[in-house]
């Protein structure tokens, strides 16, 4: 009678064991870091790019251990025990963006160590087209792993457009396009709160080449062999296509218009 409940403890036991082992790699990966930064940089900008990275790694880590229930091919169905290899390359680009997180107000590092938050960020973006894959080909997808995706995507993409401003890369109101996604969501809360329709977002071909491109560029950006004014000029290009992508989610979202290709 009690078969399923216990069943769905036992399961949900082993996810937090690998919750644990995932904490230890962040942690390991944060020691490393300092490590090379220390050596290569300032101490002081060492501890405060360890400080930040921890904190934001600490945050991915409890929205996991949260949504850990979700770890099922639907809403309501039997949790897996395992997170699977897609949920793990997603989890592995939070790492990432975590310790990318880290070089946020500081300067530009000195040397070689300027091509780091460029690789992370590029590490980032070409998990991101593995992971997805890698879940539908193991027949692995799970509600998990789109929560993870969604939010390591739109954390990736407001950290790097942040530090591509902060380094000059980009004018100031390119930061927009990172808070788009968090100013969506707003939105769609404040419109549940006054009572008004919120229809679900419409699927869209268009959006996931757009955001992919998006991506790529921020990539190429933070690499410290562009500067402006070309990279501004480019930058309009890219982000002009974003804009109509999200208007016209927003427009669906609002009940205004279909969305639809």
């Amino acid at each position: 009678m009690n078969s399923r409940p216990l069943r769905a403890d036992h399961t949900l036991s082993r996810l937090h064991r690998q919750w644990w082992a995932i904490s230890c790699v962040c942690g390991l990966s944060l020691g490393l870091g300092y490590t090379l930064l220390s050596a290569g940089w300032q101490p002081e900008a060492a501890r405060c790019w360890a400080l930040l990275a921890g904190w934001v790694m600490a945050v991915e880590l409890v929205f996991l251990w949260r949504w850990l229930p979700d770890n099922s091919r639907q809403p309501g169905q039997p949790l897996l025990p395992a997170l699977g290899l897609g949920n793990l390359l997603t989890i592995g680009r939070g790492l990432l963006v975590g310790l990318l997180a880290g070089f946020v107000g500081l300067g530009w590092p000195p040397g070689w160590l300027a091509c780091l938050p460029a690789g992370l960020y590029s590490l980032a973006a070409i998990g991101d087209s593995l992971d997805g894959y890698v879940s539908r080909k193991t027949h692995y997808t799970t509600h998990l792993g789109q929560r993870l995706d969604m939010q390591v995507d739109a954390l990736g993409l407001l950290v790097a457009t942040g530090l591509a401003v902060q380094y000059g890369q980009l004018p100031v109101w390119y930061l927009g396009l990172g808070l788009a996604h968090y100013g969506f969501g707003l939105g769609r809360w404040w419109r549940r709160r006054r009572g008004k329709p919120v229809q679900s977002v419409p699927p869209r071909a268009a959006r996931a080449v757009i955001g992919g491109c998006q991506v790529g560029f921020i990539s190429v950006v933070l690499w410290p062999v562009f500067s402006p004014p070309l990279t501004s000029l480019v930058g309009l290009l890219f982000v002009l296509p974003t804009l109509v992508s999200f208007g016209r989610d927003w427009l669906a979202v609002s009940g205004r218009s279909a969305a639809t290709e």
